[in-house]
């Protein structure tokens, strides 16, 4: 599948417009899943209203460019602006509501050395596959940055890299400890136009409120990387990799669960023990050939094709259908797979994008910046 790529530039209010007039083909699939949304969570329930109204009111003061790409989006492709919001705090609400958490979830990780990579494998329904888009923004003010993104979605909702080289993914995590902050997207927005290395996205996660519900996998252009796991209460930093750190620590991995024991207390995790069986062994299965690589292949095209490899590996993949441990995601019993790996390379600034399978399907390079 050939990724769309849009370019932006201007005010937020003007890059949300853009992204919708870019993506007006997937109208009909935002459509559908703004009003799947607004199905589980009408707003003439009073809670669902008094809880959205105190997310836009303080986003207008922590981020209100988020809520001037919605309204802009909202009003190219004629949806109401109140029915995009919705879709786009589903999992907030649903946490509120204390709803356990879906049955599978994303992989991220950073790999240090000579030749740094992060990577991230998004997993989802399969319906939002065709709503997989790149986004590539010159702001009004700040660093351009690239991103894979969804279409209908402010900021940077998956992953993405600024012109500096500062990469930055999500996962999310199902937990309690929500609250109106900044949301992942947005922050990841502001941190790729306001930061140039880890250590001043780090400062920046520290001092801005957070709404929660995930981790944050940075990654810079001298190979300095961290993990950060977000709450609205706690927001704590818990693996480090790269120059000055540990020299045992050849990268970092999170996938859909918190390890620090304030944040691990408050997930919401299903019955059975999954996503958190189904998280646990995949971010094994990175930590363990981490610890085995000694140092990041000299070779830099031996490098990327390691972390291709690790992206579309299948421990425990047995007839066609996923176990515990397998990165790459898909068979008959899952209700999400993976659709998309975006590797990121801080220092050539590019990076490469597979939609679909990255066991299978081929993989486009896209640069930060647009060729003139």
């Amino acid at each position: 599948m050939k990724p769309l790529i849009i370019d932006a530039h201007g005010s937020n209010l003007e890059i949300g417009r853009q992204h919708a007039r870019g993506s007006l083909a997937m109208r009909d699939d935002v459509l559908q899943w703004a009003q799947a949304a607004v199905s589980d969570y009408p707003s003439d329930d009073e809670t669902v209203r008094r809880r959205i109204d105190e997310v836009a009111t303080a986003w207008r003061d922590l981020t209100p460019g988020t809520l001037e790409q919605i309204e802009g989006m909202a009003e190219v492709y004629e949806i109401p602006r109140d029915s995009l919001l919705t879709a786009v705090l589903g999992t907030y609400l649903r946490s509120l509501a204390r709803t356990r958490g879906p049955a599978e979830g994303c992989t991220t990780f950073a790999v240090t050395g000579e030749h740094p990579f992060l990577v991230k494998n998004r997993d989802n329904d399969r319906h939002f596959l065709p709503m997989q888009t790149v986004l590539r923004v010159r702001p009004q003010s700040g660093h351009p940055w690239v991103a894979l993104t969804t279409a209908g979605a402010p900021g940077v909702h998956s992953s993405g890299m600024n012109a500096l080289g500062l990469c930055v993914a999500d996962t999310h995590v199902p937990s309690s400890d929500v609250g109106p902050g900044v949301p992942r997207f947005a922050s990841m927005m502001h941190l790729l136009e306001l930061c140039a290395t880890t250590e001043e996205a780090l400062d920046y996660l520290g001092r801005t409120p957070q709404m929660g519900l995930g981790n944050l996998t940075l990654l810079d252009g001298a190979g300095s990387a961290a993990v950060v796991e977000c709450g609205y209460r706690h927001t704590k930093v818990v693996a480090r990799a790269g120059p000055g750190q540990d020299p045992g620590g050849n990268g970092v991995v999170t996938t859909n669960h918190h390890i620090h024991p304030v944040l691990s207390a408050c997930l919401l995790e299903p019955e059975d023990g999954t996503p958190g069986a189904n998280s646990r062994a995949r971010a094994t299965v990175v930590a363990d050939h981490l610890s085995k690589t000694a140092s990041v292949a000299s070779d830099p095209d031996a490098a990327l094709v390691a972390v291709r490899e690790l992206a579309g590996s299948h421990v425990g993949f047995e007839n066609s259908t996923t176990r515990a441990g397998s990165l790459c995601q898909h068979g008959k019993d899952l209700k999400a797979e993976t659709i998309s790996t975006a590797i990121f390379d801080p220092v050539n600034r590019s990076m490469d994008l597979c939609l679909g399978r990255p066991c299978t399907d081929p993989y486009t390079r896209i640069p930060v910046a647009p060729h003139r």
